[in-house]
Order: C-alpha cells, then structure tokens, then sequence
C-alpha cells in the first residue's frame, strides 16, 4: 500500500490579534498553542483573559526576543469609565478598563520594556459638570488636574532585557554634543546606554525615548560634562520613584526619571499638539504632568554649571496657553486620612517662631553609651526626652544630670509602644530619634536646622552608618526615618524591628504636598563593635519578641523576612526560616506590581530564597527565583550579586554578566537595605572577572581582577583570591598555590579559596591532596560554602 504522506504543518501567523484569535475555553481565553511570535496586537482586553498581570505575562512570553507588543484598553480613570462608575453602569463597558501604572507595572514585571504609552481621547469632551462631581467626592483627583485623561490607553513594549539607565542627550552644536557624549562615555557604569536626541522638535525628544531601553531615564544637555558621581545617582535610581529634580520648574537638565514615571506623564509633543511650541512653556507642561503621576521628585544628579535643555524661543501667546490649560480645572478638596483637627503644622505661635526639635529616645541600662549621645544631641535638638524602661544601672540619673526629661515607662515587650510613649511625651514640632549606641555626626546642627525649615518636608531619612569590629571600621550604612513632623497619627509599629515609615507614607495622604526626603546628615552606630555587641544577650529576647509579633501578624512579610534572618543564625531553625520566606513570597503574590515596590526589603527577601535554594543544589530552580524578583521588586545589590553568581552557576556567563554589572553600579550608593559588605564591590568584580574569562574576553578579565584586588582589603578572602588568579593567568601556577596555600594556612575555612586552591592542586596531579581539601569543604557551614 502507498503510503499517505504526513500533512505539512500549518504555518503560524506573523501577528497574532486578540482577543479574535484566541482559544475560548469556556469562559476562559487563552494564546493559541505555537510559535513564539514577532508581534501580537491586542484590540481590547477580554474579561476571558483573567488577571491582567497573568495575561501580559502570557503574551510576553509568545513573544520572540525583541518582538513587539500593541495593546489597547479602556482607561480605568477615563471620563467614558468614570461616568459609568458613577451612574452605575460598571457593566456597561464593552471592554475590561485598566489603570495606566498597573498596566506598565504588569509589563515591565513580565519582562518586556515599554516604549511609549499613549492616551486615546474619547469623541466627546467630558462636561465640566462631570469633572465638578468627581471633584466634589474626592475622586482621582490628580488625574483630572489639567487636561482631561483619555477614554483609552495604548501601549507599545517589546520583550528583551532593559538598560540599568539610558543617558538622553539634549540638541544641541556638534563640539557641545561630541564633548558631552565622551563625557558620558566615561562616567556611565556598564550596562548603561547614550541616546541622543535626533533633532530639536519634542517629537525628536519622544523618539530618543521610544528607541531607548533604560529603567532610568536620563535627561543630560548638550555641553554639559557629567562626572561619575552624577552618573551613578542618575543609574541607580529606584524604581517607582524619581530621583532628581529640574534646575527649573520647565527645565529638564539633569532629570533622572523612572522610564513608569515618564511614560505615565505622557509624550512631550502632546504639549506642541496643545498650541504651546516646542519651548520653555511645552517643557513646563510636561513637568507638570510628570509632577501629577509622580510628586516625590527628591534628588538632583545635575551639576549648577550644566546648560539649559531647551534653547528654542516661545511663542508670544505659550505661556497664556500653559495658563489656561493647568486652571480648566480647579484643584479638588481632599478629605484627610486622619483627623487631625487644627493644622499643627502652623498653628498658634508655630506660625511665628522657629521649628523646634525634640530628641526622643528609649534606653535601658544604658549607663556607658548614653552620656555622649545626648551630648552630642543637647547642642543640636530643643529638648531631650529619655523613655527608660527598667534600667538599674543609674542610667536615668545621668540622663537627667544631660539635661533630659525622663519618663519611666515598664518593658511590656513593645518597642513601638516605647517609642510611642517617647513622641507622646515630646513638645517639639520635629522629632529626631537615636538610640544610646547611636552619635549625630559633628556637622549635624546646621544640617538638621535647615531640614526642619523646609515647609515641603514631611520626613527626612539619614544615614546610619555601622562602626565593626574594634570600632575603628564601618560596616554597612543605611538610610532610616529617624527625623519627621510631630503629627497627628505619626506612630512607631512592630513589637521589634519597629517602624514609623508606614504611618509617615499614610499620613501623607493628608499633606499631599509635603514629602520624605533625604539629608546628608550621618549617624555612626557602635552596637556592631566587638566590646558593646558581644554578651548583652539580645539573641534571646529578639526571639521572644519575634515569636509575639508572629502570633500577632502572621502574613505581615517584613516580620516574616526578618523573622527568618534571625532563625538562619540558628542552623537549626533554617527549616521554620525556609517556611517563613516562603510565607513571604506567597504574600508577595497578592500584592500588585506597584505595591511590591514599594517595599525595598522585597527584594532582599527574594535573594535569600535564592541562597537557600541554591544551598539544596538546585540551582536553576535558585536562578528562577532570583530573576522573579529583579522582574518584580526594586533591585538591590545582593539581588543582582545573587542572580550573577548563579547564572554562573548553571553556566549562563553572558546572563551573568547582565546583572553583575548592574550590581557594581551601586558602589558608594547607600539604600534603604542594608547591602553585605563588598557585594558592590570586589565581592563582584571577583565574579565578573569570571564570567569574562568563560566568554571568551581575558583581557576584561584581567582588569576586573585587578579591580576586585585594588578594592579588597588586604587581608581578605577576595584579595587572596585574585592575587592568586591574576598569577594564573600570567602561567604562575606556583605562585599561585603559595599564595593559596598561605591564605589557608591562617584562613583553613575560607571556602572558596579552598575550592580555587583544590582546582589547582588536581591540575598539577596532586589528587589526594585535592579530594581532602574537597571534604574538608563540604563540612563548612553552608552559607559558607556559597
């Protein structure tokens, strides 16, 4: 019998179009089965697809490397969506509409790079009688300051790894752009990209933006010079937030901006489509719209020499048309979150005198480290209030001898509660809070002065920098809340670990025009020194206290992350740690793409997922989780070092190299976080030498191994380690073992020296000297031996 030939399979199309092509499964859509696909354009989203953040992510994910997505839906906050809200027609909408944040989060969390998002309006401008009810319930009112929102939202992304940054470089002559564009060269880290801007037109500047891939944009003019400090504020901007603000309300230069943030302000030439040019006045119009999706502008990466942005003259009639445009709708009435009765913030003789300050701290047998914090702090603050919870060492008596007011309140296992007492008891407009191991920096007063003069400030974070080891040294440095408005509903939470930062972010749903910023005051904190930290028994009450907070919020993640850090001290608690993080992930799940990053200890817990994953030797299952949390949360540096190391691991050095050199662009940074020591540093130059050398590129290598060195500390593990490899890459393999050997001759447990030095050891034949140096290994600890 002849055989039938098989039937040749049917090609799939270049474009898929939803959700027309879609399977229906019920009552349920799914993508068709096939090949990945170069575009996929979706006409409306269908209540069919489920959850927005599952669909984008399905779509993501049948798409091919650099393909495109076209999306359009019904805007959530649109006039066309409002008015159904309103009159009670939810279900009246032909299509599912969405929120345009939500809808960038949702795409930048599965993995593709939004390039322009764009408003549709409806066919009818919204009466005005529309926008006077919304204003008059309180609703979105930011979105309806200016011009109305659109009816519909259309967005274009394409799937591939984004840029840490991308510099967009302003118009401008030849010499000036050439003289900017070597400048950048030098300053931006790796993994940041140039954009310049093809012409002088706004519709040029959305080009730059639309053909860039950065997480961060970048708005430098031509002519200026960054150095390298500018370029690593502008590169490691947080996510969620920007980061820099304008010399000039209308003035671009020197802008580092969330690629959100910018998307969400909408396209530039939306302001020439207005009547206003491509001038100062456009410029002010975009910053204005920037300024309605994204109030917290906190920090400047430019330089008072830099040039201006925009050099083109306004018509005589744009600055009336700017005018116009911002008043068509009067701000709305906000109804506060909390009742606070009478403005404390200029009430009564407040109006007419300075702000004071108020020193609130809790202590405990403190009789040692307290004299000179409140020394320190009599100089700077109004009054000192002491909240002593049991002490028996004289500790309140040298506290009142410093001038204090002291309060005896009993320990009920509640740091909050005892903070709490403290701000009940302070009369001051600001309060500063340190703790007894705690020392304002010399220059603190005129700083903190100026701080509390501010009248756009809600809050200011300072730096708390870690002194280690005999003191002499500092560790780790972070920035905390420890100076904010006494104001109605400001409280500290958490019986440990306690926090005032989430009663500070609700309370400014009150003051919508104050904000938390930074101020570069330092505070040096001794409790990590070896003669203060050893022996005060804080172990066993933080577990007491731990084990109370977990009963009474079992699915709060920060006390489920932080819970489990102080049970991994304890090798036999990992098991309750590993369930605890896991808890945390769950929660993490419930959560949106924006309210995740909002949490900056998100990622952090990610990366210890990662580490214990990776200590079950599953390393891909580890990379996985590591990678899930760089597409979802704020990045930090231990993400990134973890997600290198293991990309290594499984033999991806390319993929490494993505996320290590973004780490090391945090170097001298200092976050919300805490970051381990050298992880920005030479911890990674170590692993980048690496995974150079695996791709082929030994002069790189080199140099990252000369980097690493010239960063490390002598008498370090990462110091020995590339000393030896920099000899081994010369042909000095004995150079290389004495140096090794040396190093484990002080440091017998230093794993990876012990790893390295077990590698070379078999090279050179010595196999029964490697396999004990192997054994000897696997009975280090295993955070060790990662």
């Amino acid at each position: 019998m002849e055989a039938i030939p098989p039937t040749a399979p049917r090609p799939q199309p270049a474009e898929l179009r939803l959700p027309d092509d879609a399977v229906r499964d019920g009552p349920h859509l799914r993508l068709p089965a096939g090949g990945d696909r170069p575009r996929i354009v979706v006409e409306r989203i269908d209540p069919g697809f489920g959850r927005l953040e599952d669909f984008v992510a399905a779509v993501a994910g049948a798409l091919v490397p650099d393909g495109e997505l076209a999306l359009r839906a019904a805007h959530a906050a649109g006039p066309r969506a409002l008015r159904a809200v309103l009159e009670g027609r939810v279900d009246d909408l032909d299509e599912v509409a969405v929120d345009a944040r939500r809808l960038l989060d949702a795409a930048r969390g599965a993995g593709l790079v939004p390039r322009a998002l764009r408003g549709l309006p409806g066919a009818d401008r919204p009466p005005r009688e529309l926008a006077a009810r919304l204003r008059s319930l309180g609703y979105v009112a930011p979105l309806w300051l200016g011009p109305p929102p659109p009816d519909h939202l259309e967005l274009r992304a394409t799937r591939g790894p984004a840029r840490a940054c991308s510099a967009i470089v302003g118009p401008g002559e030849a010499a000036s752009r050439d003289a900017t564009l070597l400048a950048l060269r030098g300053a931006l880290p790796p993994g940041a990209e140039i954009v310049p801007v093809a012409g002088a037109r706004l519709a040029d500047l959305d080009g730059a933006l639309e053909s860039s891939l950065g997480d961060v944009l970048w708005f430098v003019p031509a002519g200026a010079t960054p150095d390298r400090s500018a370029a690593e504020r502008a590169v490691t901007a947080r996510p969620g937030a920007p980061v820099a603000t304008c010399a000039a309300r209308d003035e671009l230069a020197g802008l580092a901006v969330d690629r959100t943030d910018a998307l969400l302000a909408g396209p530039f030439a939306a302001a020439a489509a207005a009547g206003l040019g491509d001038g100062s006045a456009a410029l002010a119009d975009w910053s204005l719209r920037l300024a309605r999706v994204a109030p917290r502008i906190a920090r400047d990466a430019a330089s008072p020499d830099w040039p201006a942005w925009c050099t083109a003259a306004d018509a005589p009639d744009a600055l009336a048309r700017l005018q116009e445009r911002w008043s068509e709708t009067a701000p709305a009435p906000r109804a506060p979150a909390i009742a606070l009765g009478e403005d404390p913030l200029r009430s009564g003789s407040a109006a007419d005198r300075a702000p004071r300050l108020s020193l609130c701290a809790i202590v405990r047998d403190e009789r040692e480290l307290l004299p000179e914090c409140l020394r320190r702090a009599r100089g700077v603050c109004d009054e000192l209030v002491v909240v002593d919870t049991g002490s028996v060492d004289g500790t309140p008596e040298l506290a009142a001898a410093a001038g204090a007011r002291v309060l005896h309140v009993p320990w009920a296992d509640d740091f909050a509660a005892a903070r709490n007492a403290a701000l009940d008891a302070a009369r001051g407009d600001w309060v500063l809070v340190l703790d007894a191991d705690e020392r304002l920096s010399a220059d603190a007063g005129p700083r903190l002065r100026e701080a509390i003069s501010r009248p756009d400030a809600l809050a200011f974070d300072l730096r708390v920098r870690c002194r280690v080891g005999d003191g002499e040294r500092y560790g780790p440095e972070v920035w905390v809340t420890r100076l904010f408005r006494r104001l109605p509903g400001v409280r500290y939470a958490g019986r440990i670990h306690e926090q005032v930062a989430p009663s500070l972010r609700r309370l400014a749903t009150a003051y919508p025009d104050l904000r938390v910023l930074q101020i570069d005051v330092d505070i040096d904190h001794l409790g990590y020194v070896d003669a203060i930290h050893t022996g005060r028994g804080k172990a066993a009450r933080n577990h007491r206290l731990f084990e109370l907070q977990i009963a009474e919020q079992p699915d709060d993640p920060y006390t489920l992350f932080k819970f489990a850090e102080h049970l991994l001290r304890e090798p036999s608690d990992a098991r309750r740690a590993d369930r605890l993080l896991q808890r945390a992930l769950e929660r993490f799940a419930t959560m949106t793409p924006g309210e995740l990053r909002t949490l900056p200890f998100a990622a952090q817990v990610f990366a210890l997922v990662a580490q214990r994953t990776a200590s079950r030797g599953t390393a891909e299952a580890a990379l996985a989780v590591a990678e899930r949390g760089l597409r979802t949360t704020v990045p930090t540096p231990d993400l990134l070092h973890v997600a290198g190391a293991l990309a290594i691991e499984v033999g991806q050095p390319r993929r490494a190299l993505r996320h290590l050199r973004r780490c090391v662009a945090f170097a001298g940074v200092t976050l919300q976080v805490t970051v381990a020591s050298g992880v920005a540093g030479p911890e990674t130059w170590l692993l980048i030498a690496d995974a150079e050398r695996r791709v082929g590129e030994p002069a790189r290598s080199r140099a990252a191994l000369e980097r690493a060195r010239a960063e490390a500390a002598p008498d370090t593990e990462v110091a020995a380690l590339a000393t030896a490899s920099l000899a081994l890459l010369d042909g000095r393999a004995g150079d290389a073992l004495a140096h090794l050997t040396g190093r484990l001759a002080t440091h017998p447990d230093s794993p990876r020296a012990v790893a390295l030095t077990a590698g070379l050891l078999r090279g050179l034949g010595h196999h029964d000297r490697a396999a004990r140096l192997l054994a000897h290994r696997a009975k280090l600890p295993t955070a060790a031996r990662r």
